[in-house]
């Protein structure tokens, strides 16, 4: 594909060293012999320009191209049914049309990118292919730009889609998190690593002191209570738990190899947590600091389907003082918390 661009690099180049040669031949015998026919012929040249600018700005005017997907929701990697409509509005006929699409993001199963199309007044014709997308996360997939170019080649001008195909992308479930996530809940020993939780994650103990007012009366020992009609509280212990919060660090300028990888990683660890049956929370910034908690495959599930679209889509950039904001609210809890820093892709221990 690379070669073929190249080639046709080269070709438009080679066109528009003739127009120049021409153009500058046809000066040279107008200044050297004059008459009708070489004045003709120069201006002809001249003006060849100009009109084949109107030629192409015409073209894009009466020029109808729609695009669409069976569904806005795809798996990462999987092939949907997808469908081109280009047609000519004007009364006039009209070419030199092709389309461009991201290569490192799309691929059809047909790539009729590689064409050239051209219409008679008012035909149209529609492209049933498949289509699908490399990375996860949320972005414009499809054909990017229309490119149009006069009739010998000389001129080339690209537009923007009109309707540009938004889609959002869902990441593979795989194993990318699996070593990180062992290596923090195991220790040397292969024994589970319980997280201590603070001061206000507290549960009723057997030590026993006398009631002050204003204790709460679900920690009096009543049984003792009835015994000796004295009110004893329980002391509180701290209780164990396996509860863990990932915090997602957003880069600042995310490029979509590394918000593809991002997705993969939460998608992972929050997979294992709910195989584990481990309840895991997720922390991160969406217009503010929100978090999710997956206990089981239901709410997994809809972590999948839904929350990420919250970080994972190009239209959801971090803004001024967002990386702050969730950086603050990670060092402020209580329970443990893992870092995921999207800019390295590095998980790290708060």
């Amino acid at each position: 594909m690379l070669k073929k661009l190249k080639g046709i690099e080269k070709s438009e180049r080679i066109y528009l060293i003739l127009y120049i040669l021409v153009l500058v031949s046809t000066a040279i015998l107008v200044s050297n012999h004059g008459g009708a026919f070489f004045y003709i012929l120069f201006f002809s040249t001249v003006l060849y320009i100009p009109v084949a600018l109107i030629q192409i700005l015409y073209t894009r005017i009466v020029l109808r191209v729609y695009q669409d997907v069976d569904s806005r929701l795809l798996f990462k990697g999987s092939a949907v049914p997808y469908q081109v409509s280009v047609g000519n509005a004007g009364p006039i006929p009209i070419g030199g049309i092709s389309f461009v699409r991201e290569e490192h993001i799309t691929e059809f199963e047909k790539d009729f990118t590689l064409e050239e199309y051209k219409f008679l007044p008012k035909e149209s014709i529609n492209i049933d292919t498949m289509i699908s997308c490399k990375y996860a996360g949320g972005y414009v997939a499809g054909i990017d730009r229309i490119v149009i170019t006069d009739v010998f080649k000389i001129l080339k001008i690209s537009f923007a889609i009109p309707a540009p195909l938004r889609v959002h992308v869902l990441p593979a479930v795989t194993d990318v998190a699996v070593s990180d996530i062992n290596h923090i809940f195991e220790d040397t020993s292969g024994r589970s690593r319980q997280i201590r939780l603070d001061d206000n994650d507290i549960t009723p103990g057997n030590e026993l002191r006398k009631y002050v007012p204003g204790d709460a009366l679900s920690t009096v020992h009543w049984k003792n209570y009835a015994r000796t009609r004295e009110m004893y509280v329980r002391l509180p212990d701290k209780k164990e738990s396996e509860m863990m919060t990932i915090v997602v660090i957003p880069d600042a300028a995310p490029t979509i190899e590394k918000r593809d990888y991002l997705l993969e990683y939460i998608v992972s660890a929050t997979n294992w947590f709910a195989k584990q049956k481990k309840p895991i929370r997720i922390m991160y910034f969406c217009g503010s600091v929100k978090e999710y908690l997956v206990d089981n495959y239901n709410s997994f599930s809809i972590f999948y389907m839904e929350r990420l679209m919250d970080f994972g889509s190009a239209d959801n950039a971090p803004s001024p003082g967002s990386i702050e904001k969730i950086t603050e609210a990670a060092f402020s809890l209580g329970s443990d918390a893992l870092l995921f820093y999207e800019e390295t892709g590095t998980l790290q221990r708060r």
